[in-house]
């Protein structure tokens, strides 16, 4: 029962844990350490810390989600809306029947790359720091590209495999963000980016694991 116990548990408090929650934990962690307790009554305390740092865990997750979702809200839009546009635009010369052998496999190639984009602005992440496709800064950074081919490789895997669901409507939901809202989600990508690439991979692991 071991586990649950020190992650996110610092002296400065837990992460995503109310104030009676915390409180909680804080004596139950003083509990085991006093080494007073008979074996039974241990493993139960060490399960009910366990929940309790679970809990918080998953609090601290969904805050995350919601920052993350209103944070990249523009910049996520409007590569949404750009990928939308080329995908209409490949199918339309595919469909007049106009492009010879070589041209359509040429066209037919494209269009699964935008549609594979398309799931990735969708699909990615919502507690990860947004990785944009088409960046103003950071295009060149090696980490930052190989962490988004990571994740849309792997967004590209479910989607084949049948395990994406339908995707989560960021904070905003599908209405044109005003100028101040885009330039403020352009401008924490371009924060964001290097310390994205920086981050580990313990979340990316559970969800390939997941």
């Amino acid at each position: 029962g071991g586990r649950g116990g020190g992650r996110g548990s610092g002296r400065g408090g837990i992460p995503g844990m109310q104030a009676p929650a915390r409180k909680r934990a804080r004596s139950l962690e003083r509990l085991l350490k006093s080494g007073k307790l008979p074996e039974s009554a241990r493993a139960q305390k060490e399960n009910e810390l366990a929940e309790l740092l679970q809990q918080a865990q998953r609090t601290k997750r969904v805050e995350r989600e919601k920052l993350n979702s209103r944070k990249y809200h523009g910049v996520k839009f409007f590569e949404r809306r750009k990928l939308e546009r080329r995908i209409e635009s490949l199918k339309r010369k595919l469909g007049d029947g106009s492009s010879g052998g070589g041209e359509a496999e040429r066209l037919e190639e494209q269009l699964r790359t935008a549609e594979h984009d398309r799931l990735y602005v969708l699909h990615f992440p919502r507690n990860k720091k947004y990785l944009s496709l088409f960046p103003s800064s950071d295009a060149d950074n090696e980490a930052v590209a190989k962490l988004r081919k990571k994740i849309r490789d792997r967004i590209v895997r479910q989607a084949e495999a049948g395990k994406l669901g339908p995707p989560e409507e960021d904070e905003g939901g599908d209405d044109e963000p005003e100028a101040a809202e885009l330039e403020a989600s352009e401008a924490a990508l371009a924060e964001d980016a290097f310390f994205a690439a920086a981050s580990d991979d313990d979340e990316e692991e559970e969800e390939e694991a997941a």
